[in-house]
């Protein structure tokens, strides 16, 4: 019958996407920038961090695509500590343009611009972006971004990342933009869920602002919680109205 066809067609299908899904251990040493660096990680993929610091001048900009049941995760080897140290601040250490289903867990970030900013790659938005278990310091903007104009933000999770010492406005998250900007587009933050984060020290000389979580104009549907904040100069969780 067509259905002893269909079967084990779906079933050798379902074996390539898997078989296709990868392990990459690298470290400092390694052509890690080259791997991270662009799309080239396919879905399923999965780049182990050794420890070590990792440290380079050029624009880092992640554009990998993962799907829901196979996303590209990114990670620490285990108990190990991996640093990601910009030489100066005239990037951000972390460039994430459209990428979907990607997960960044256990590494620290410092030096550089904005820790992560987060955007749209052509018409590709980014979506459905983890950030778990990181520790952002010392940074000469804001931590994570999620704020150009006329971008959608869908279901973000930021989960127990530590971050402290910003400087420039100084955010920890920084989630949607003003609206009324030229009559553009605002940039909207929607059903994400940022929880159980530990944020502090954004009260120092190179801060002008210094919020722990900023949800900005239209940003809808997003849970808050279990966030531990303290010594901000502005207000730990300010939430503007969803227009």
């Amino acid at each position: 019958s067509s259905m002893n066809f269909v079967q084990p067609f779906l079933f050798s299908l379902l074996f390539t996407v898997v078989a296709s899904a990868k392990t990459y251990q690298v470290g400092p040493s390694d052509n890690w920038f080259g791997l991270l660096h662009g799309s080239g990680l396919q879905p399923g993929d999965e780049v182990v961090l050794k420890a070590g610091t990792y440290s380079n001048g050029r624009m880092l900009v992640l554009n990998h695509v993962g799907t829901a049941e196979n996303p590209i995760v990114i990670r620490a080897a285990k108990g190990a500590r991996v640093i990601f140290r910009r030489p100066d601040a005239r990037q951000n250490t972390f460039n994430l343009a459209g990428t979907q289903n990607l997960k960044l867990q256990g590494f620290e970030i410092t030096g550089g611009s904005s820790g992560i900013r987060i955007y749209k790659e052509a018409n590709r938005m980014a979506k459905f972006v983890t950030l778990e278990g990181l520790h952002i310091h010392h940074v000469g903007e804001v931590a994570v971004t999620c704020n150009h104009v006329g971008n959608t933000y869908e279901g973000m999770v930021f989960r127990r990342n530590h971050i402290h010492h910003t400087s420039g406005t100084g955010e920890a998250f920084y989630l949607g933009s003003n609206s009324g900007l030229g009559g553009k587009t605002q940039g909207q933050f929607f059903h994400g869920i940022i929880e159980g984060n530990y944020i502090h020290d954004f009260n120092g000389p190179k801060v002008s602002q210094g919020d722990g979580i900023e949800l900005k104009d239209g940003s809808w549907g997003n849970i808050v919680r279990d966030n531990v904040i303290h010594d901000v100069k502005y207000p730990g969780i300010i939430v503007y109205d969803a227009d």
